[in-house]
């Protein structure tokens, strides 16, 4: 089974039929094996072939794939593999059948909804060559609606991390500040694979003409409030994310609206991404009345396409 395949197609299915769900009718993409891609009935079935030269030709007709010149697409000393997962999943074939020029592709909309991936992560690189700047400046990628969900004396988990302080962290802009020092932004990564700027510079993203919404629901502060409160040393405050605040983030990307306690006409982002494991897992999530299922069920509903990873281990 390949499991990195459904997410990309997941995407592209929009994107190549340029339709989305049905409200009330769930969109679910079925990996059936390494060559084969099914989205049901009335939907997009891709057959492909995974490798580098693995018969793409032959499967796509003579279709030529988009090569764009960014520097971390093609193997490298400091990129070995390059960007494999796009040709893995002949994802550049797809960018041609779409019709993806990024010599002279038009201006498109980039706050249109179904032009809107959802990242829920630990945030975004603000001022990321990749991502356009910062929100409301001319051609940046990060939605105007995007900000944190976290929650308030949720537990880091471990003695040597400050318990969740909602108010080390300002809602907007959600800066990315890693899980823990030292570590890569993970949040600012993701939103590169789906979306990043084919520019000819870093790497280019699956949808290169797509924008975010960034709704961070993980964050790391290296200040420790608690320092008093708790034996021994802090290294900083984490706040995690809980089923709550990934239940609220997932309603907020579908259109979600607080002030009204209604969801709006069409949802902020046709795509909603959770790549955010929890720490020790989700109890009951498979039960009616969870409040990450019934999210779930909400955004689809509203038309909405889920896209999670199956976990870091096989």
């Amino acid at each position: 089974m390949t499991r990195i395949s459904a997410g990309v197609w997941y995407a592209l299915r929009a994107r190549l039929t340029n339709t989305t769900p049905s409200r009330g009718r769930q969109a679910h993409a079925w990996i059936l094996d390494e060559n084969t891609a099914d989205f049901g009935e009335g939907c997009l079935c891709v057959r492909f072939a995974c490798g580098r030269d693995g018969g793409a030709v032959t499967q796509f007709g003579a279709i030529t794939p988009v090569v764009p010149y960014d520097p971390l697409y093609e193997p490298s000393a400091q990129f070995p593999y390059g960007q494999h997962w796009i040709e893995t999943t002949k994802v550049n074939f797809a960018w041609a059948l779409v019709g993806y020029d990024q010599y002279g592709s038009p201006p498109v909309d980039l706050a249109d909804p179904s032009r809107v991936i959802a990242i829920i992560d630990t945030g975004i690189d603000l001022d990321h060559l990749e991502f356009g700047g910062p929100a409301g400046t001319e051609g940046s990628k990060i939605h105007g609606d995007s900000r944190s969900f976290l929650q308030d004396g949720a537990s880091s988990g471990v003695l040597w991390l400050c318990d969740c302080d909602t108010d080390l962290f300002a809602p907007q802009p959600p800066e990315d500040t890693a899980v823990l020092a030292g570590l890569a932004p993970h949040g600012t990564f993701i939103a590169g694979m789906a979306a990043a700027y084919a520019n000819g510079d870093g790497m280019a993203g699956i949808c290169w003409d797509c924008g975010v919404l960034v709704l961070r629901v993980m964050s790391y502060s290296s200040a420790d409030p608690c320092e008093n409160e708790r034996l021994g040393e802090q290294l900083g405050t984490a706040c995690w994310q809980t089923a709550q605040t990934m239940s609220n983030a997932i309603k907020f990307a579908a259109g979600g609206d607080e002030t009204i306690q209604q969801y709006l006409p069409q949802p902020r982002a046709r795509i909603i991404s959770i790549s955010a494991e929890s720490q020790g897992g989700y109890s009951g999530l498979g039960c009616a009345g969870h409040p990450i299922a019934d999210a779930i069920d909400e955004a689809v509903m509203q038309g909405g396409i889920i896209v999670a990873i199956a976990g870091n281990r096989t």
